[in-house]
């Protein structure tokens, strides 16, 4: 288990991160009424 560590560590830091982005990306749609915010 230990070998795969770093790259557990890597993909849930990528995966938060990417989580993060979308979700700001989401407020910022729902701040300009965006109608793209709509479609999903």
């Amino acid at each position: 288990m230990i070998e795969h560590y770093f790259l557990i560590k890597h993909l849930h830091i990528t995966a938060a991160i990417l989580s993060l982005a979308l979700f700001m990306l989401r407020a910022w749609w729902s701040v300009r009424e965006s109608p793209w915010l709509a479609a999903f």
